[in-house]
């Protein structure tokens, strides 16, 4: 008597295959979650780094109209070199801080001829790391909203 016992070829996966394949997915989502956290992060940065500058240009463009009629904090004023730095924009949701870079140039009169000013932009971003930048500019007597 003679059994013939045909073994069949397996078709599917075993426990520990399916196992091993899950655990390999599972981290590969793992990195590609946190890859897009950090450049989400990276972005916002960016952004805040971005809004800065305008925050700062926007001082800056604001000092260039010395001699005429501006909003300054809230009030409308006439812009001179010596009330220059007192008159500042809204910086919210960040805070700025204007210096006097040097001394400000004056004739024999003791009339400010030329005046650098700094403006600095600071934030905090959402993981509370601390940010900043500086812009410089000088600003004349004799510009031409003046003669």
């Amino acid at each position: 008597m003679t059994f013939n016992l045909q073994i069949k070829p397996s078709r599917g996966f075993s426990l520990v295959e399916v196992l091993v394949s899950v655990l390999v997915i599972s981290f590969s989502l793992v990195a590609i979650l946190k890859l897009q956290s950090y450049v989400e992060l990276k972005s916002e940065q960016t952004d805040l780094q971005y809004q800065a500058v305008r925050k700062a240009e926007q001082q800056l463009m604001l000092w260039q109209n010395v001699g005429a009629n501006v909003s300054c904090n809230g009030t409308v004023t006439s812009l001179t070199l010596s009330n220059l730095e007192s008159c500042k924009i809204d910086f919210s949701p960040m805070t700025g801080s204007v210096a006097v870079v040097g001394a400000a140039k004056t004739d024999a009169s003791g009339n400010i001829l030329f005046k650098k000013l700094k403006v600095t932009v600071n934030w905090v971003d959402r993981e509370g790391q601390n940010g900043s930048m500086s812009l410089v500019g000088g600003y004349s007597a004799y510009s031409p909203l003046l003669m």
